[in-house]
């Protein structure tokens, strides 16, 4: 299954907005505000009878509607949703042409991602979850409670011949590998068997895995919660996490991480889960730098604050040769990369200039030569301007 189009009228903050998707990854980028959340919650709610408050319609709308359009097998289905609420407190909405006979291929992972520790006391059984159970995943997102639970029991099975089949021994071997996926210096190590605790080796120390750093965990919880959850739900037959065919929903991918692990995620993800369709909103200018034009959903507001999709400059090879500040600018919209304060200086450095001041241009660029990064430039070009004035520089 996967994502085709996307229509919305009237939902959250979003007027209308048509939206074609990449089978592959699809990030999507904009302010805060522009409806990016919107348009995940819009696709998770198509796929569950189950209802929720987080979906309403705009205020100038008497009703907001969304028509999903699918491709399974070939064939594209089309269907569409509504909501006539507005208010908190008024009454959840159903939809009651959902597609929940495609519940099983969509995972869900919401903007907050916690991974406590926990304590595991007996190694259970995978739960047998009812339609409406996944329902409720759809709309709430996937959940970390079980997802030691889950590591735990086939780590364990897997010490006993015949208990795993062969699916489920590589999805715990890749599940091991996850521990180090996004940094080589840390590693799975043992599952203590009294305390039943999942010990990793990280920079030659020992560690638990739910005290390595927020960002570490928000990636842990996105690709162990992924495959625990294809297990949990692909049982007859069982399927390799790398057959995966579905969808993935994400919001916020680059939750937590430093740039340099936000660009070697994209990465992970493509090796990880090559036959899935993951869409995902981000802020990070260094996941849009590795990732393909085509992958890009670029959201902008209007003079009107209407939301719509930019159109991005062509380039053969992405963004990858575009640096950080091009890629806010000209692919995220980010009117200025400056701040307000080194603007206002430089503004006034070339009053001075053009009311040819001297003195007050000298004491002005003594501040911005102190602002300035120290291989900047603009620097000498502001020196030639100051002592073409005949202003003095103070070393």
């Amino acid at each position: 299954m996967k994502i085709k189009t996307l229509s919305i009228e009237g939902i959250g903050g979003i007027d209308t907005l048509e939206l074609s998707f990449n089978p592959g990854l699809n990030l999507i980028c904009g302010p805060n505000g522009v409806g990016k959340t919107t348009i995940l919650e819009c696709i998770s709610h198509s796929f569950a009878h189950y209802g929720s408050k987080t979906l309403r319609r705009n205020s100038s709308y008497q009703q907001g509607r969304w028509r999903l359009s699918i491709n399974v097998n070939e064939s594209d289905i089309s269907r569409d949703f509504n909501r006539i609420y507005f208010h908190p407190s008024e009454a959840q909405e159903y939809s009651n042409n959902a597609f929940q006979d495609q519940l099983l291929k969509l995972f869900v992972f919401k903007s907050i991602r916690p991974l406590y520790h926990v304590e595991v006391n007996a190694i259970e059984k995978d739960p047998v979850k009812e339609i409406h159970q996944m329902g409720e995943e759809i709309v709430n997102g996937t959940s970390a409670h079980d997802i030691k639970g889950w590591f735990l029991s086939r780590f364990m099975w897997s010490k006993h011949e015949n208990l795993l089949t062969n699916e489920q021994l590589e999805n715990l071997e890749l599940a091991k590998k996850c521990f180090g996926i996004i940094e080589p210096n840390v590693s799975f190590k043992s599952v203590i068997p009294d305390t039943h605790e999942i010990l990793l080796t990280s920079f030659g120390k020992e560690i638990y895995f739910e005290y390595l750093s927020s960002g570490y965990k928000s990636v842990l919880f996105l690709l162990l919660g992924l495959i625990k959850q294809i297990e949990h739900r692909f049982k007859d037959p069982r399927i390799s996490v790398k057959d995966f065919d579905g969808v993935i929903l994400i919001d916020e991918l680059d939750l937590h991480l430093h740039p340099q692990w936000q660009a070697k995620l994209i990465e992970i993800f493509k090796e990880v889960i090559p036959n899935a369709q993951i869409i995902a909103s981000t802020h990070s200018p260094h996941m849009l730098q590795v990732a393909e034009p085509k992958e890009l959903i670029a959201l902008g507001l209007n003079e009107e604050s209407k939301v719509y999709v930019r159109e991005l400059p062509s380039s053969t090879f992405g963004y990858q040769g575009w640096t950080v500040e091009e890629i806010l600018t000209d692919v995220m919209g980010l009117k200025e990369t400056r701040s307000d304060v080194y603007l206002h200086i430089m503004h006034a450095f070339e009053k001075s200039l053009n009311d040819e001041n001297p003195v007050v241009a000298s004491e002005i660029f003594n501040t911005l030569d102190a602002m300035l990064h120290p291989r900047n430039p603009l620097r000498k070009m502001l020196r030639l301007q100051l002592a073409a004035l005949g202003g003095s520089i103070n070393d």
